[in-house]
């Protein structure tokens, strides 16, 4: 398995993780190939989910894969400037359905709960963690309507 030494964009890179993923200061977040001998320069998958009008930068983002259907894409940011430019959102996207999650105070990090078998071959988040500055909030995704809890 071979890498490219550089993934060039013309935005700043705010958050990069193993998985393969990066979110843009443009409201943008690319899913990039991590195996083969060549060198992709294009990213597998690339969107702006509430363009095309400015948004605020994402910031974080996880893909996660799922035994049924497309996987979720949980990212923080990305929500238009005009109506939102003070709000704390959290973003969470699977099939058809997606939903952003407005904290009243600033958010300082989110991680996901997965299932503990490590050679599973899917990851199956079934709850989204959420620390901010005044609230620690948890948010059931295997209920329908994303229930926080």
């Amino acid at each position: 398995m071979s890498f490219p030494r550089q993934l060039a964009t013309g935005e700043y890179l705010l958050a990069a993780g193993w998985s393969s993923d990066s979110c843009h200061s443009d409201s943008s977040y690319c899913q990039w190939p991590v195996s083969g001998d060549t060198q992709q320069p294009e990213p597998l998958h690339s969107c702006v989910p509430y363009g095309p009008f400015p948004c605020k930068a994402i910031t974080n983002i996880f893909w996660l894969t799922t035994k049924q259907g497309l996987p979720f894409t949980i990212f923080k940011g990305g929500m238009l400037w005009a109506g939102y430019g003070d709000c704390h959102c959290i973003s969470v996207a699977h099939n058809s359905q997606q939903t952003a999650s407005d904290f009243t105070s600033r958010v300082i990090d989110f991680t996901l709960l997965v299932e503990m078998d490590r050679a599973a071959a899917f990851d199956d988040p079934y709850a989204q963690v959420v620390l901010a500055e005044e609230e620690l909030v948890v948010i059931d995704l295997q209920t329908a309507g994303w229930l926080q809890i």
